[in-house]
């Protein structure tokens, strides 16, 4: 598997949406697999680090979809959060393509 797939994943993020401000971080995270929180004007993104890269990539497209539709509505996964996953994904799923070519 390539080396800094989650690193590789959240540049591409940043190529398709330039004006999503993001820093991705590994830490333990006791009763998460992620979290995302806005952070003035940026958003920090934290994935468990003993997430497999792979579940760490899969599990990116969901937090940069929440970023994404962060001031759009009040509920956590409604609406405006799953019409950005349907994107987020699509690129993920390029991104997995691209790995295997």
């Amino acid at each position: 598997m390539p080396a800094n797939l989650v690193a590789r994943l959240a540049a591409r993020y940043r190529r398709i949406y330039p004006d999503l401000k993001f820093r991705v971080v590994r830490a333990r995270l006791a009763d998460a697999f992620a979290t995302a929180h806005a952070d003035n004007g940026k958003f920090i993104i934290t994935l468990d680090r003993e997430l497999s890269p792979a579940v760490a990539c899969f599990i990116l497209a969901h937090e940069i979809a929440h970023c994404l539709s962060w001031h759009l509505e009040t509920e956590e996964h409604g609406p405006a959060f799953w019409a950005a996953y349907q994107k987020t994904y699509d690129e993920y799923l390029k991104f997995l393509a691209a790995l295997v070519q």
